[in-house]
């Protein structure tokens, strides 16, 4: 299946959806991660601040490469400090877990639970329209499953992990769900590795 056709079909999945018009992005990594793979990433949400990042879901979608990545190409900001692309100690927590278990970072599919920014998460998950906005991002999620066919769906924090167990039955024993601490979580890296390395069994 080409780029193009990926672009379509989610632009197709997410038209209506209560998501489209906000601020926010499907994927983190670039559209050509739609395809089988072993290993699926996924946060909670983007992060930041909506007003100022305006760019919405359907107008990252529209604009998405075969092979942007977030976690290596894009400008993150913490404290008031933007750090050069990809150089983010949390962006560089997540190069080390693929490398961790053996992948080219920029060929995983990329993405979180929720693809609407909101500074605090805790907003999404008790807010009135959270039903519904759990509902449309679950297809979104269903139809990347199953182009992706992972053996390991790998979920940063609680929350998250939360969220994809709940909902993974479907696809049987053979995908494995788990959870790491977040890659913004205080501690070494060392002591993350570790917990990586720990992945390699279920691959």
């Amino acid at each position: 299946m080409n780029t193009e056709t990926v672009r379509n079909e989610l632009s197709a999945l997410i038209r209506g959806t209560s998501f489209e018009n906000r601020s926010g992005k499907l994927l983190y990594s670039g559209l050509e991660t739609v395809q089988p793979g072993a290993l699926y990433l996924v946060g909670l949400n983007p992060s930041g601040f909506p007003d100022q990042e305006p760019q919405t879901v359907r107008e990252h979608l529209a604009s998405a490469t075969d092979r942007q990545n977030e976690y290596l190409d894009t400008i993150w900001h913490w404290g008031g400090y933007a750090s050069p692309a990809g150089t983010d100690r949390r962006q560089q927590r997540v190069q080390l877990l693929a490398s961790e278990l053996g992948f080219d970072l920029r060929t995983v599919l990329a993405t979180n639970c929720f693809f609407v920014r909101e500074r605090h998460p805790e907003r999404l998950l008790s807010g009135a329209g959270f039903s519904q906005l759990a509902a449309e991002c679950w297809t979104v999620h269903e139809y990347l499953l199953s182009r992706v066919k992972p053996s390991l769906v790998v979920c940063f924090g609680e929350k998250a992990l939360r969220f994809f167990r709940e909902r993974m039955a479907r696809f049987g024993p053979s995908v494995r769900v788990v959870g790491v601490r977040h890659f913004s979580a205080g501690g070494s890296n060392a002591a993350l590795m570790e917990q990586y390395r720990s992945l390699r069994d279920f691959l």
